[in-house]
């Protein structure tokens, strides 16, 4: 068991990993009012394109929630046009790449998306319809 999305592992350009067995160590490890340092069921996911080394943190299970980080800026225009990069993107053509599979696998999945620039709440799910991908608030039950 690990919680280190295995893409993220195989990149060689990873900026932090360990082995399995560290793992069982660090959820061990608590801070000084016993609150663990280590929160199961936090998975960190590789989201290259936008910066180096960009990733996001996958919530929960059951109604997963990925916050995506800067892999997606503009709902409302990029699930419709992927290919409407940002201008801070540093690989524009792995941006693109990353914003493209994410969108699909939350279409497909129901994997709910969190982002710093997405319209208040903050959080949707990406639906697949007649026209295309859409997307809709996704925050609430």
């Amino acid at each position: 068991e690990h919680s280190v999305d295995p893409a993220y592992r195989r990149n060689p350009k990873a900026g932090w990993q360990f082995a399995d067995s560290t793992l069982k160590v660090i959820k061990k490890l608590v801070d000084s009012q016993s609150r663990p340092l280590w929160l199961p069921g936090i998975a960190v996911r590789a989201l290259p394109g936008h910066t180096p080394g960009q990733v996001g943190f996958q919530l929960g299970k059951e109604r997963p929630l990925l916050i995506a980080a800067d892999a997606l800026h503009l709902p409302a225009l990029q699930i419709r046009h992927p290919e409407w990069g940002f201008l801070f993107d540093v690989n524009q053509a792995q941006s693109l790449a990353t914003r493209t599979a994410l969108l699909a696998e939350a279409a497909q999945s129901g994997l709910r998306l969190a982002g710093a620039h997405f319209p208040f709440p903050g959080v949707i799910g990406v639906t697949q319809g007649p026209a295309g991908l859409g997307f809709r608030n996704a925050a609430m039950p």
